[in-house]
């Protein structure tokens, strides 16, 4: 009886001790301007347009131009502060720089964008 008391707290337990999904957006972005924009592309003779998020941002120091990878769902994102993670396995060993983040948003959702510019 004891044991499975013992087994059963320990269970119930565990979801204290896991690592918040946070705990992995350890970067801060400050987002300073943003707004839609068009990405168009032509795929087996046919253009395409689609509507994109713009964002001028702040990370590490570093002025980046970011681009949404979603369609335009919820609206733009407000000026400010954001937790972020780097999505891994996109970092090249050359002078070329092909790098995309993950921002979190104050209620938990995320959105992916990518580096598209970089400013001096």
């Amino acid at each position: 009886m004891t044991k499975t008391i013992l087994a059963l707290t320990l269970l119930f337990s565990l979801p204290l001790f896991a690592a918040s999904p946070a705990a992995d957006y350890n970067l801060t972005i400050h987002v300073s301007e943003t707004c839609i924009g068009t990405d168009c592309g032509v795929a087996v003779g046919n253009s395409t347009c689609k509507s994109v998020q713009l964002l001028s941002a702040l990370v590490d120091g570093a002025k980046y131009e970011l681009e949404s990878e979603t369609f335009f769902p919820k609206g733009i994102v407000a000026l400010g502060d954001y937790k972020a993670r780097l999505i891994p396995g996109q970092e090249k060993p050359t002078h070329e720089l092909n790098r995309s983040y993950e921002l979190m948003f104050p209620d938990g959702s995320t959105r992916k964008f990518r580096v598209i510019g970089q400013v001096e």
